[in-house]
């Protein structure tokens, strides 16, 4: 089995432990999923910490660290046919991880579900491919640069039960959820923003009067300044970015 993250750090664990139990495939993804001792501390209700949230909130043994981790086992040593990671149940398990690494801070072993997640999903995408839903949401950036127009469309789907039932059938998302409502105006870079005044550069209209503002930092020395903006502050909060 190839993987797709590099597990060297776990080649030492579980050897030589009788009680490890180790699949047999996986190599060191293997090990990493077996450094869980089964100690249960992730089938708890207590105040204490935050694992396991999902089990937290159904009491189901499956949704716990550690039934991730017999799933998985038995995924890796064969136990769930010829397509393990395509296993629903598998499947529902490792999707209701929240991947909050709770466990890696609270488990006495620190099984690193967040990650061994990471590996199972790119295993999942291996072998079936990605699907319409991932690539829609991994898209949208580019699907909302491309065809603003979609706004309405998002609209649309938002007033009608119709659509909105139709997407959770084909998409998975939730009828009884409003889609978040892209902006009318996508965030710009002040350089191509006629209304902004960019200082170094020439202005495409006549310059404002400088502020006090401005001139009490007009004699600090210029500096690079790198602002990332993401999908969110770019197409649906692009006044979170304007004030950045």
């Amino acid at each position: 089995m190839k993987t797709f993250l590099d597990w060297s750090s776990y080649e030492d664990a579980g050897m030589g432990d009788a009680y490890a139990d180790i699949p047999k495939a996986g190599g060191n993804f293997a090990k990493a999923v077996a450094v869980c001792i089964n100690s249960k501390a992730c089938e708890s209700h207590n105040d204490k910490g935050v694992m396991c949230p999902s089990y937290r909130v159904t009491s189901e043994s499956n949704l716990s660290t550690g039934g991730r981790v017999r799933l998985l086992k038995a995924a890796l040593n064969g136990e769930l046919g010829d397509q393990p990671f395509s296993d629903p149940v598998l499947g529902r398990a490792m999707d209701l991880c929240v991947s909050c690494k709770g466990c890696k801070r609270e488990c006495e072993n620190a099984v690193d579900m967040a990650l061994i997640k990471v590996e199972y999903l790119a295993q999942l995408n291996e072998q079936d491919g990605l699907s319409l839903r991932t690539r829609l949401f991994a898209h949208t950036p580019i699907w909302l640069h491309r065809w603003p127009w979609l706004r309405r469309l998002v609209a649309w789907r938002n007033k009608s039960k119709t659509l909105a039932k139709l997407g959770e059938m084909l998409l998975g998302i939730a009828a009884s959820r409003q889609l978040p409502m892209p902006a009318a105006r996508a965030f710009q870079a002040p350089a191509a923003r006629p209304d902004v005044l960019v200082f170094g550069s020439t202005p495409a209209q006549e310059p404002q009067p400088k502020t006090a503002a401005v001139l009490e930092t007009a004699s600090v020395p210029a500096r690079e300044v790198v602002l990332w903006v993401d999908t969110f502050s770019r197409h649906f909060e692009p006044d979170i970015a304007d004030a950045a």
